[in-house]
């Protein structure tokens, strides 16, 4: 699955401003268009991830969404490992549960705004381990 693409709106309404993030998965089955959303507002940051064709769309998992770095990742889970080039100080956001893994627990992403990459942690080796599942690009 390779997500592409950032397109970034700004939508505002009389009480808060919201900032929509959309990832665009282009390594879809060309049946179906996949999107990642990351909106931020008052009330924090959240994930959407979502199906769309020309009947419409289904969200396929919504949640929480935090903006942290690597490092601030490590402080709270130290044994986190990102198999991907990923620096202390990178910026990360952290998404999720998103799922459950087949063997119960809770399966986070951490998206990297500055290479455009999407890792999860549903491996069978860890649940701190977070292998990269897509690369990104800006969506216009």
């Amino acid at each position: 699955m390779g997500l592409s693409y950032i397109f970034l709106y700004i939508w505002a309404n009389s009480s808060s401003s919201v900032v929509y993030v959309v990832y665009k998965d282009v390594g879809a089955s060309g049946f179906v268009d996949l999107y990642w959303i990351i909106s931020a507002g008052n009330d924090g940051m959240k994930f959407e991830y979502i199906a769309k064709d020309d009947k419409g769309k289904a969200t396929l998992a919504s949640g929480e969404c935090v903006e942290l770095t690597f490092e601030d990742l490590k402080k709270d889970v130290p044994n986190a490992v990102i198999r991907g080039a990923v620096q202390m100080k990178t910026k990360i956001w952290l998404l999720g549960p998103i799922e459950k893994h087949y063997s119960g627990r809770d399966v986070y992403g951490i998206l990297v705004p500055s290479t455009a990459r999407l890792y999860m942690n549903d491996g069978a080796i860890s649940k701190d381990e977070f292998i990269e599942v897509c690369k990104l690009e800006l969506q216009y």
